[in-house]
């Protein structure tokens, strides 16, 4: 545990800047271990060094990697229970060779169930919701033992009334939520309709016409307006493409709370 703990704070050290904090070994050390303490899985967490170290060359590692690496996600000794099975944490559900397998909970039973979540193609089913990188929005209904996740990537989403993939719909088609449409489209009362471009009017109280995904709704002006990049000024939140507004300038994001945890910050 020691080990593993010294080499995450080692790769995690540079991204406390992202926080406004200096790294900080102790703290992060500490934090660790004891989040950990008695049930950690080395090998778990071998995999997880590896893949972090592998992922620090991209340029998004402190506001996405860090926070979203899949292997890091569950680091205690994994239960024995068995797709379909109740449970309380993903730890407690058996690993399985075929796939992601989590505790998922079922607003049709009002259970938790363990569940193996498969990337699905075009007709795979049941589907129980999509993913896009390693962001997954999961339907909140029935959950079988072995379901599939349809990947936006790949253009596709998941079909509540077949619970099936399909393919993403189109400015006109139906939609539930964003996630059912094409990038350049949003759902607005079941259709997917365009979002606006940069200068164009948008409407942040209803949101039924929302901005291109590389811009933002002003509540000033009412109109799009280009992300802010990170280090630029800003006063909220919703204008960072990084997602964070801090002491007045934008900053990295998904894995805020994380480093800031760590970081002492």
């Amino acid at each position: 545990m020691a080990e593993f703990a010294l080499q995450y704070c080692a790769l995690v050290g540079p991204c406390c800047q992202t926080v406004g904090a200096q790294a900080n070994e102790a703290t992060c050390r500490g934090q660790v271990e004891s989040n950990y303490a008695g049930r950690f899985d080395g090998r778990a967490g071998d995999t997880c060094l590896a893949d972090l170290r592998a992922a620090t060359a991209h340029s998004n590692f402190c506001a996405e990697d860090l926070a979203d690496t899949p292997s890091c996600a569950i680091l205690e000794v994994r239960g024995s229970k068995q797709p379909g099975e109740e449970c309380n944490t993903d730890a407690a559900c058996a690993p399985s060779t075929e796939g992601h397998v989590a505790c998922a909970f079922s607003s049709d039973s009002r259970k938790q169930v363990c569940e193996i979540q498969l990337v699905g193609a075009l007709g795979a089913t049941p589907c129980v919701g999509y993913m896009e990188g390693r962001r997954r929005e999961l339907n909140d209904d029935i959950k079988p033992a072995r379901a599939y996740l349809c990947d936006r990537a790949q253009g596709l989403r998941c079909d509540g009334a077949s619970k099936t993939c399909v393919a993403l719909s189109n400015v006109g088609g139906t939609c539930v939520r964003d996630g059912d449409c094409e990038n350049s489209a949003s759902c607005n009362a079941g259709r997917c309709v365009a979002r606006a471009a940069v200068g164009s009017h948008c409407d942040r109280v209803t949101n039924a016409i929302k901005c291109d995904l590389d811009a933002y709704c002003n509540p000033d002006t009412s109109k799009c307006a280009p992300l802010l990049s990170v280090g630029e000024p800003c006063s909220n939140g919703i204008s960072c493409g990084a997602g964070r507004c801090i002491s007045g300038k934008c900053q990295q994001g998904g894995s805020y709370l994380t480093l800031g945890f760590l970081c002492g910050h």
